[in-house]
């Protein structure tokens, strides 16, 4: 997974990498804090992004624009059943160093205790390596002797269990048992290497193990800590069952869609909020699921029809109410159409690294939105690059090329974009210029006076894969690697064209880009 010319900052958290960790994106060497140059009263550091990044104009942030624009059939189904599963399949049987890294069923993965808690232990060493190496540091003034003698005790007391519950409250996925954070020297906090993922209301976890308040879990995406009183209690087979395998059930297709404990127009007008689910949560539908409404009196405006769901509460499993309009049934076929309505009704959501604080970063982004359609991404970008029906390795090709490549792979169908560390979704071209929909935290341009300045837009936008030209980064476009691409099977793959290049070019990794697999 990692070239030959890997960074320094893929070696420090190579230790992070196995165990199906999630992660966050978009976390390149030149975001951090260092200044390079005698620049800093006109070149500072870093910046706050603009409203809009260079080359986006306000009608770039309408969904009917690109539309217009696609140059595929926008309301042809991309995945047929049998496609979809297929894809889902293949990306269940990834895996890294014997850990799968796709995505995976919780309740019929194979569970080995003792290799759980050797991996744990193994973490923990290379932790403290890279503390006494210097090449990570504890943030907020702990202490790494302080940090590393709370883990050791913290495994030791672990007690091992196989329970699955289902999560109840956002809460955070820590990749070891401790809220402290660990960051590369001159990093932000906010880039904190033990934030594996964010688990959120309503997916279920297996919990292997406890020790006090917290609990190892697998999610169907990632491995690691959560606090146990964000879980529901254990379930019971029956529950289990039901939870996961109900006959009837439907997935969320409009994002934080509120669930209640009472349906609308009740006499505690809605009642208590369970939770707010997220786009692509499936979610079994009570009893027959039909959506329904209370009666209405004389002259009073016209109920939410909401549908009765199977959610979590502090006492197991309950129902809850959420408006019907929010849901879709699955599967839904995935058309460009469908994918840009969701995507752009995400855009200026806020970039959080590891999906920390409820939000979202590249990946996180992208394998939510294509659950919605039933399709399975991996939570890291780094696995995100097997995605798709078919995938164009483009590295070393000039731009010129690779932007005839992307254009080209658009006229099949949904194009990925991935480059080392980030993942993006193509959604046309104007000009010279090709787009993209992704969440980031910023983007590095260059000063007139010499240097480089950081603009932090941290959040999901449009932007030109120029940005970064330039730059000692380069752009996006010079970084992309691989495309992902999901197009109707029946069109075959893509014969050869002139965008290709020619035989003797070569295309291994550009040397000085960052391989880091968890930084996504």
């Amino acid at each position: 997974m990692i070239p030959a010319a890997a960074t320094r900052a893929a070696r420090v958290i190579g230790w992070l990498a196995l165990g199906g960790l999630g992660g966050a994106c978009h976390r390149d060497p030149s975001a951090s804090l260092r200044r390079h140059g005698d620049t800093r009263s006109t070149c500072p550091a870093e910046r706050p992004g603009p409203p809009l990044p260079p080359g986006t104009a306000p009608e770039h942030e309408l969904a009917e624009f690109w539309l217009a624009r696609y140059p595929a059939p926008i309301d042809g189904a991309l995945l047929g059943t049998p496609a979809r599963l297929a894809h889902n399949a293949r990306i269940a049987q990834l895996e890294d160093h014997g850990w799968p890294v796709g995505r995976w069923d919780v309740q019929q993965r194979a569970v080995d205790h003792r290799q759980l808690a050797a991996e744990q232990q193994r973490k923990l060493q290379r932790l403290e390596r890279s503390l006494k190496r210097g090449s990570l540091v504890a943030a907020e003034g702990v202490s790494p002797p302080q940090l590393l003698h709370e883990l050791r005790g913290t495994l030791a007391h672990a007690v091992a269990l196989d329970q699955l519950r289902v999560v109840r409250a956002s809460t955070a996925l820590r990749c070891l048992p401790t809220a402290a954070r660990v960051v590369e020297p001159g990093w932000l906090p906010d880039f904190d290497l033990l934030q594996c993922s964010q688990l959120r209301f309503g997916e279920p976890v297996r919990v292997l193990a406890r020790a006090g308040r917290q609990a190892l879990v697998w999610s169907s995406y990632a491995t690691g800590w959560a606090e146990l009183a964000a879980l529901s209690p254990a379930l019971t087979p029956l529950q289990a069952e039901r939870y996961l395998r109900p006959p009837r059930w439907a997935v969320v297709a409009s994002d934080d869609a509120p669930v209640w404990s009472q349906p609308a127009g009740s006499p505690r007008q809605g009642g208590a909020l369970l939770g707010l689910a997220r786009l692509g949560l499936r979610l079994p539908l009570a009893d027959d699921g039909a959506p329904r409404a209370p009666a209405p009196p004389p002259s009073a405006p016209q109920p939410t029809l909401e549908s009765v769901v199977v959610v979590p509460t502090a006492e197991g499993l309950g129902r809850g109410w959420i408006a019907t309009a929010a849901l879709a049934p699955e599967p839904q076929a995935l058309t460009v159409r469908q994918l840009f309505a969701r995507a752009f009704a995400l855009l200026h959501q806020p970039y959080g690294w590891g999906g920390t604080g409820h939000r979202r970063d590249c990946s996180r982004l992208l394998m939510d939105l294509f659950a919605s359609f039933g399709i399975d991404l991996p939570r890291s970008s780094a696995q995100q690059a097997a995605a798709g029906v078919e995938r164009l390795a483009v590295a070393g090709w000039p731009d010129t090329l690779k932007a005839q490549a992307i254009a080209r792979s658009a006229q099949r169908g949904v194009v990925l974009l991935y480059l080392p560390g980030h993942v993006m979704l193509y959604v046309g071209q104007l000009g010279a210029q090709l787009y993209a929909l992704h969440s980031l935290s910023g983007y590095l341009a260059p000063c007139q006076g010499g240097g480089e300045t950081m603009w932090r837009l941290n959040r999901t936008a449009i932007t030109t894969l120029a940005l970064g030209e330039r730059s000692s980064r380069r752009s996006f476009l010079a970084r992309i690697t691989r495309l992902m691409i999901f197009s109707p099977p029946e069109l075959g793959p893509d014969p050869p064209g002139p965008m290709r290049p020619p035989p003797a070019l070569p295309t291994p990794e550009p040397p000085h880009a960052p391989a880091d697999p968890r930084r996504s």
